[in-house]
């Protein structure tokens, strides 16, 4: 162990890394500060560095940071078995960024045994499960016997002893002061449960790592590992085609164990035994599951002989045509896979959650980053089929659509375009599925541990990567798998734009946070949001858009009459609602009203300047200095993609003959001109960047300006439908 790095003085940078790593919504220990607050207490992370420095040099930390509180989340089964809920421990902030500030420092400086890929930089479950597959593949192909255990340690991390802890840091080479630090820690460690009816009395934390600190996945890593070693150097391994042994592998406390034969892998179960005794830790029988194979000249005998045992009481066998969960995917002793029917099980969990007392956008947004991915992972470690998968894909979208009232003919491409490129951004399991397997086939081929490398060759990595590239016509090479995803959101967002009646009819929302703030924030009701996302797809019920594929209906304004009635008619000129427009045009004058007048800017409204017996009315004109600025705001349809900047240079040339008057009466040595044009859905002109600069107003104002436009918007289609 690197103690030197581990006690170095801790800087400022790593601080405020620290604090931007951690989420703004991250909840706050018993004492409520949350990270917001020392954001804006500490934006640079200097103060904190300097009381962690004092922590560090002295090996401890305050009791006022001590305190703990912890919640129970339900993991599944009987809610009156204790078992069956997770406890997750709060600390303090303060303590948290600390601890996160010394995992960082311990994981750099601690080689633990790479059997472990769990807590691990470049880890993942997708190693141990390809290695799995990879294991029974080249046992079958040169006909070789091969047993496999998945066992369970039983509440493993709440259970590890405190004193095994300090020993696995002992081993490492940890020095007296290092190994203070962490008993520190935990010395007199307590927390309180949150119940129906408070908080529990203090409950000391005797054994176990507090599930939910920064620090708990390194220092437990650090108490597993002599298990790996131990099975490493002692056990009975499985010997690959180029001699490569297998023994043990392991992601965070599920540990799979490997061997040539029944007899040998009951061998390598007793050393993880002899273990978890000295490390008062149990092994879960009843959640512990083998199979072995053995080849008799064409076919394969399964388990054959009695069943494996932890201690007095068996494991189950894997039978064939049975399967049992590692790392959340099947195994079984023939093929790896997932259940027959995933779009049985979507179906099932969307009718769920469409029945969750929630809005859309919490169903939309519960789907796309728990459900969906979920799914996800199952699929990508199994070889669903392309109809399988966009089968999955039409199921999202028809729940999508209903929970956002969507018409049923909006586009898959708006649908499946990113949020920042101004669609809805649900995930299309079609994309992302093969994308998630060669990504993992790519990580472990290209893998920084040599040990995964070779493991990845002689399992036969390569050679199942070219097979998945050429069936899922994904261009190599692959060492730039974020190229990928850019060419295939690329497509996604040009198939969108190119559409004919429900395209955006140009780049506006391209990459445009201003224009599409409002897709990620809750800050319209339900029912605008609908509306804004119909405005954005040219599906509001105007009487052109239900005209759409019929002949002889009647689309002329039902207002006016004067016109088709599409939503440029109605947002830019039916009279029908021309008081709606003006006010609308208003408030984006007074938000840069008031914005300049905070930057000391003296403000003329409507002024009149007279030149050549013409008169001219710019909107604003702004005096500061030596330096004047003449705005003309206007909100405008995006109907083409040169909506906006051709709105931006009409009102350049129109008040251009004034720029020398201006100039005369002002007594100001600098003129400058500008349209700024607004999109009537909330479309920000990149172009107006330049008059914020100019005047001032920090650039975050036009999320504010376009949100402001596109309300106005929404409330003026209210009225014209209600009139």
């Amino acid at each position: 162990m690197d103690c030197d790095n581990i006690l170095k003085p801790i800087t400022g940078e790593e601080v405020y890394k620290a604090v931007r790593k951690t989420r703004p919504d991250s909840a706050s220990g018993p004492d409520k500060i949350d990270v917001r607050s020392i954001r804006k207490w500490d934006p640079r992370g200097i103060k904190l560095a300097a009381v962690f420095n004092i922590f560090l040099l002295t090996g401890k930390v305050p009791d006022a940071v001590r305190p703990n509180r912890s919640i129970l989340l339900y993991k599944g089964g009987e809610t009156t078995q204790v078992g069956n809920w997770r406890p997750l421990t709060i600390g303090c902030m303060v303590l948290r960024l600390y601890t996160k500030v010394l995992a960082a420092r311990f994981m750099f400086a601690t080689p633990i045994s790479p059997c472990q890929r769990g807590f691990v930089s470049g880890g993942s479950c997708n190693e141990n499960v390809h290695l799995v597959e990879g294991l029974v593949r080249d046992a079958k192909r040169r006909n070789k016997p091969i047993g496999v255990c998945f066992l369970d340690l039983a509440k493993a991390f709440d259970t590890v002893s405190h004193k095994h802890v300090l020993a696995g840091l002992t081993r490492f080479g940890a020095s007296k002061h290092v190994t203070r630090i962490v008993e520190d820690l935990y010395r007199g460690a307590s927390t309180r449960f949150t119940i129906p009816d408070g908080t529990t009395g203090e409950i000391e934390m005797k054994r176990g790592v507090k599930q939910g600190d920064p620090l708990s996945p390194v220092l437990f890593n650090i108490a597993l590992d002599p298990l790996f070693c131990l099975v490493e150097k002692a056990g009975v391994p499985y010997e690959l085609e180029d001699g490569t042994p297998v023994s043990v592998a392991g992601y965070a406390d599920d540990t799979m164990v490997v061997s040539n034969n029944k007899n040998d892998l009951q061998a390598n179960i007793n050393l993880v035994e002899e273990f978890c005794r000295a490390a008062k830790l149990k092994l879960n029988a009843k959640k512990s599951y083998a199979y072995t194979i053995r080849p008799i000249a064409k076919t394969y005998v399964v388990n054959c002989g009695d069943q494996l045992r932890i201690e007095a009481e068996a494991i189950t066998w894997i039978e064939p045509g049975d399967t049992a969960k590692y790392l959340g995917v099947e195994q079984s002793p023939w093929i790896r896979k997932v259940k027959d029917n995933p779009t049985e099980d979507l179906k099932s969990w969307c009718s769920k959650l469409g029945r969750a007392p929630l809005k859309g956008r919490q169903k939309l947004l519960l789907l796309s980053r728990h459900v969906l991915p979920k799914l996800k992972y199952r699929l990508a470690n199994s070889d669903p089929s392309k109809e399988v998968l966009a089968g999955l894909d039409s199921v999202s979208r028809e729940y999508t659509k209903r929970w956002m009232n969507l018409p049923a003919c909006v586009s898959s491409a708006f649908l499946h375009c990113s949020v920042q490129d101004g669609g809805v951004g649900l995930p299309s399991l079609a994309t992302e599925v093969p994308l998630d397997k060669i990504g993992s086939m790519s990580r472990l081929i290209g893998s920084q541990d040599g040990h995964v490398k070779r493991l990845a060759k002689a399992i036969g990595i390569e050679e199942q990567l070219e097979t998945t590239c050429r069936r899922w016509e994904i261009r190599r090479p692959l060492n730039k798998m974020r190229c990928v995803v850019n060419e295939i959101r690329k497509r996604r967002r040009v198939e969108w734009e190119n559409l004919g009646s429900q395209g955006p009819r140009g780049p506006y929302w391209r990459r445009c946070r201003a224009s599409n703030g409002w897709m990620r924030r809750d800050v319209l009701s339900e029912g605008e949001h609908t509306v804004a996302l119909q405005l954005r797809t040219n599906t509001y019920p105007t009487r052109e858009a239900m005209s759409r594929g019929r002949k002889g209906t009647n689309v002329m304004c039902r207002r006016c009459g004067q016109s088709v009635e599409t939503l440029g008619h109605i947002t830019g000129q039916c009279l029908a609602v021309k008081g709606n427009r003006i006010k609308r045009h208003n408030k984006v004058c007074g938000i840069l009203v008031s914005a300049a007048q905070s930057q000391s800017w003296e403000v003329m409204i409507e002024p009149h300047f007279k030149v050549e017996d013409k008169t001219y009315i710019p909107d604003l004109v702004f005096l500061r200095g030596e330096q004047a600025v003449i705005v003309d705001p206007t909100v405008v349809w995006e109907s083409n993609s040169n909506s906006l900047s051709e709105a931006a240079r009409k009102k350049v040339v129109k008040y251009n003959p004034i720029l020398k008057t201006v100039k005369d009466l002002t007594g100001k040595s600098s003129v400058l001109l500008f349209g700024f044009p607004v999109g009537g859905r909330g479309t920000w002109c990149r172009g107006n960047n330049k008059v914020l600069d100019a005047l001032g107003i920090p650039r975050s104002k036009a999320q504010y300006i376009c949100l402001t436009v596109l309300g106005d918007t929404l409330r003026m289609l209210r009225v014209f439908m209600d009139k």
